[in-house]
């Protein structure tokens, strides 16, 4: 079955799970990087219309063909939209509060993105640039997955703010958000406690650093070098744009160089990072000196 065929006919099961006082569309989204995805909307057909989360179905096909169980991603996304109407509550009423600056300023948050892949997103949508990245920012409307709404221009005179509060709103609330800097070899332990005997935090050189949530982690790359120094000492160090969730922090202990981590960065993009995702193909470089992010 190809992804087309399989989207079909998840519209068609959800549809006959949930029965005629609900409709399901297939909805297609254009994401980062001008990629685009596919997914199911589902709605009550005696609601009045509202904000409709999208559940996205990639993640879905690549299980199914991995090992066929079509019926469980059918149960799969039936039971994720339950899930959203358990908070639609909460979600509407962060949705309402859109509407003015003081109820949505403590939802806002920045994301980190690749310029030149989102060249197209500068017309509508507020960003700053740095380096070779956009900034953007997304009100988060949910707490669980992160649902979240990208900020456009026209937002600003809807709440009689400017660009530069926004911005720095934005870093305040980013502040708050749970990043930590964790030891490779603690993370390999983590996800695979059969490999690693024994922490050794000590001798890590390289680090991973985001967000509690893991969601557009990247965008902490404006204090990441405060974060580092608690835990290195004043380091000259590398970073590698995992994704947009993520950074990779590398001490500069004179075995690497920027070639050859950009080209670690260029393969690992190809082989295991999805194409929506992919934030930067090069290394970038921390110098104390010059206390600023250089590539």
């Amino acid at each position: 079955m190809d992804y087309r065929t399989f989207v079909e006919k998840m519209k068609e099961q959800v549809q006959e799970r949930l029965g005629k006082s609900y409709k399901v569309q297939i909805i297609t989204t254009t994401k980062l990087n001008g990629t685009e995805k596919t997914g199911l909307s589902i709605s009550r057909t005696q609601e009045p219309p509202q904000v409709v989360p999208v559940l996205y179905l990639e993640e879905c096909f690549e299980r199914y063909l991995q090992d066929g169980g079509f019926a469980e991603c059918v149960e799969e996304i039936c039971a994720a939209y339950k899930n959203q109407k358990q908070s639609e509550e909460k979600i509407m009423e962060n949705v309402e509060n859109m509407r003015n600056w003081e109820g949505i300023k403590n939802r806002i948050y920045p994301m980190l993105v690749s310029a030149q892949e989102n060249e197209e997103l500068k017309e509508k949508y507020l960003c700053k640039e740095y380096l070779d990245f956009l900034v953007l920012y997304m009100v988060r409307i949910t707490d669980v997955g992160f649902g979240s709404i990208k900020i456009t221009k026209q937002m600003l005179d809807l709440w009689g703010t400017c660009e530069d509060e926004v911005y720095f709103q934005a870093l305040i609330n980013m502040k708050t958000d749970g990043y930590q800097i964790r030891g490779f070899s603690s993370v390999i332990k983590e996800t695979y406690p059969d490999m690693v005997e024994k922490e050794t935090e000590e001798s890590d050189f390289m680090y991973v650093f985001t967000n509690q949530e893991k969601y557009f982690g990247a965008a902490g790359i404006f204090f990441c070098a405060e974060m580092f120094r608690e835990v290195v000492g004043r380091k000259n160090f590398y970073i590698l744009p995992s994704s947009v969730h993520e950074l990779i922090l590398i001490k500069d202990n004179g075995g690497y160089d920027m070639e050859t981590l950009s080209a670690m960065v260029k393969n690992v993009n190809e082989g295991q990072v999805t194409a929506d995702e992919r934030l930067s193909d090069h290394a970038y470089y921390y110098d104390w000196k010059k206390n600023k992010v250089i590539f």
